[in-house]
């Protein structure tokens, strides 16, 4: 017998019968709930809503109170291993920043063996102070080099023990010159992290060393490989610090007992192992070796020869190091059979007396409501004045009685000050308004490229933080064939940068004669900011002329970000690097000023720190390299405006929709003399 036959037809009556019954009880309920009174609604509603919440505690808590544990156990792992590769990253950058600043003293065509010896026994005796891992400081030359007419070498400078520093010289460059710390850096041009190594000279201690390449500028802008600065760092500090990290009471009450691990970039272990923990030590080499897909770090992983255990680890942004902790699994389900049955038990008892008392008290205390419930639709519907009923007692219904009292008087208030206050925003807004405009209108308008019978181009904009700011750019003619251009940045934000800006943007203007350097004309400014500032508010400023005839490029730098320089290939950049002084108005100041001649068709790009300085979520800045990276593309070159616009867009996708902080200040100068 098929489903159309005589049953599947009777089934099917059944069906729609039962349906029926069901929509007429539920519509005969409904009107039977509708028609009583609040307190039996109340009453019926707590009842059938502990109920539902009840059963559904009794089914989820078991899982709820297990995701909670694994997740807030997984946050506390990876806090653990991110926090101790941060503390590990600032003494690896404490010692990158000490050999960059070597570096910079070594490719210094002035300095002598003498500055560059006394300059590491110095870095050494520091970074010792500081209580550093540090052993020696290296510098060391190519073979053959020679300077001020004397052949260099290599010095090493290393820790005798106690307060006494050593410093000896090698003048074989065949026993250096082929070991890795010379040979690497030579190699890539850039600065590396030796993998670790044991050193037998010093008890067979683990070592690593951390060098950088020292380079030769040339006449033409090339720059020439010339030797290296290294420093040999000991490890026994930083695996005590990463040992130690599983000893820590608090952490061993969450994580049970767990283990902490260093590695190197290439996944070697870094850790002492002892026979316990070699099968893990080696697992995790494994699981970092580089020719093997890399984890994601940031998240817990299971440890794969060991599925009880968890595996958390992070890498360390400097020498791409790991930090790895491993804690046992069973540690996310310790007690939460018993925390579960304590909370039912706890939760059954108090739903039952629940239950009890809102019968009781709900019929009581409802009562008074009605006429509340009036008063407050006329109240809603503007009828401030209605009366409100006054209930003795002080529980929740008469506290809500006065309640509507209170709201009476405050809704008047409020509306009588709403009145007034938005008078006064309007007023403020009007007068920023006003402000913004006379600080457009003091700054030069440029809609295109300024261009002077096509022998430079200029453009420059300005991007307050708030309505008014404190950046600042001008140009002007000194004479028929000198161009003057600045750029400023004012410290603070807002109305009283805007102020100091334009004292500043006047000082500019009259203060700058043809007759005087740059120099000069920065120091008269100075002197005259300098004057009665007690707010001790202060201006960054690049102030430059350029002979339009000669291509010669005056400036000079008051504590200002560098300026680039382009060359003609539009692909060839360099930091103009010399600082003149400190910024303007914090004390008497004689400035200097220094001159270059710009090739045609070179280009300088000037900003402020809103650029460099602009941040991504992550609190990443933008930082100098992009900046540089972003000027070499093609596509900005011979184009001021352009350059702006691509530069303001690349800072915009950067920092990923997160408010701008500081006010952004761009101008770019393009030289084009007629030939």
């Amino acid at each position: 017998m098929t489903a159309d036959g005589p049953t599947g037809k009777r089934s099917e009556r059944r069906n729609r019968a039962a349906a029926g019954t069901v929509r007429r009880l539920a519509i005969r309920l409904n009107g039977l709930f509708r028609r009583r009174s609040l307190v039996f609604k109340q009453c019926f509603l707590v009842i059938g809503a502990f109920t539902l919440v009840l059963g559904a505690i009794l089914a989820t808590v078991y899982y709820g109170l297990h995701r909670h544990l694994e997740t807030t156990t997984s946050k506390i792992a990876v806090e653990v291993t991110d926090n101790a590769a941060m503390e590990l990253d600032l003494t690896f950058l404490e010692l990158e920043r000490t050999v960059k600043l070597l570096v910079q003293l070594a490719e210094n065509p002035a300095a002598t063996a003498p500055q560059l010896q006394q300059a590491m026994l110095a870095s050494l005796r520091d970074l010792k102070a500081e209580q550093l891992p540090v052993y020696a400081i290296c510098i060391a030359f190519q073979a053959g080099y020679r300077r001020h007419g004397e052949p260099w070498h290599l010095w090493y400078a290393f820790d005798a023990g106690g307060a006494q520093e050593t410093l000896i010289s090698d003048a074989n460059p065949a026993s250096y010159m082929a070991e890795h710390g010379f040979r690497l850096p030579r190699e890539t041009g850039q600065a590396v992290w030796i993998e670790p190594y044991y050193d037998a000279t010093l008890g067979n201690r683990m070592m690593t060393t951390y060098s950088a390449p020292i380079f030769q500028t040339g006449a033409d802008g090339s720059r020439r490989f010339i030797g290296i600065v290294s420093l040999d760092m000991t490890l026994d500090r930083l695996d005590a610090l990463v040992g130690d990290i599983p000893q820590k009471a608090e952490l061993q009450a969450i994580l049970g007992d767990s283990e902490a691990f260093l590695l190197s970039s290439q996944g070697h272990c870094i850790t002492q192992l002892t026979p316990e923990t070699t099968t893990v030590g080696h697992t995790l080499e494994t699981i970092f070796d580089p020719s093997r897909p890399q984890p994601a770090a940031g998240k817990l992983l299971r440890f794969p020869s060991d599925p009880d255990l968890n595996l958390s680890f992070d890498r360390l942004e400097t020498s791409g190091w790991i930090v790895a902790l491993l804690f046992p699994h069973q540690a996310l389900h310790q007690r939460i059979n018993e925390i579960q049955w304590y909370l039912f038990c706890i939760g059954l008892a108090g739903s039952l007396l629940v239950l009890t008392l809102v019968v009781v008290i709900t019929r009581r205390s409802l009562a008074p409501l009605g006429p509340l419930a009036q008063v407050a639709e006329r109240i809603g519907r503007g009828q401030l004045h209605t009366p409100v009923p006054v209930l003795a007692g002080h529980d929740e219904i008469a506290t809500l009685s006065r309640t509507f009292q209170h709201m009476q008087s405050a809704l008047t208030d409020y509306l009588r000050q709403l009145k007034t206050t938005t008078a006064a925003r309007e007023k403020i807004e009007s007068e920023l308004q006003i402000a913004r405009t006379i600080q457009k209108w003091l700054l030069p308008e440029l809609q295109s490229p300024y261009t002077v019978k096509g022998e430079f181009s200029l453009f420059a904009e300005l991007f307050a933080a708030k309505a008014v700011g404190g950046d600042l750019f001008d140009f002007f003619f000194l004479s028929e064939r000198k161009l003057c251009f600045t750029i400023g940045d004012v410290s603070g934000k807002g109305v009283p940068a805007a102020l100091f800006m334009a004292v500043v943007q006047t000082l500019h203007r009259g203060l700058a004669r043809p007759e005087l350097d740059c120099g000069q004309i920065m120091t008269r400014i100075n002197a005259t900011l300098a004057k009665n500032n007690e707010m001790m508010m202060f201006v960054t400023c690049f102030l430059a002329t350029l002979d339009l005839e000669s291509g010669v490029l005056e400036y000079c730098n008051a504590g200002h970000n560098r300026p680039l320089l382009r060359q003609a290939d539009g692909r060839t950049l360099h930091w103009i690097q010399e600082l003149h002084g400190p910024p303007l108005a914090i004390s008497d100041h004689l400035y200097s000023c220094s001159r270059l001649i710009m090739q045609p068709r070179e280009e300088i790009f000037l900003y402020t720190d809103g650029i460099t300085e602009a941040h991504n979520p992550r609190r990443e800045l933008f930082g100098e390299q992009r900046l540089q990276a972003l000027l070499g593309e093609p596509a900005t070159a011979f184009s001021p405006d352009r350059l702006l616009e691509t530069v303001l867009a690349a800072v915009n996708r950067f920092a990923g929709g997160t408010a701008q902080f500081d006010d952004i200040t761009m101008m770019a100068v393009w030289y084009r003399p007629r030939l």
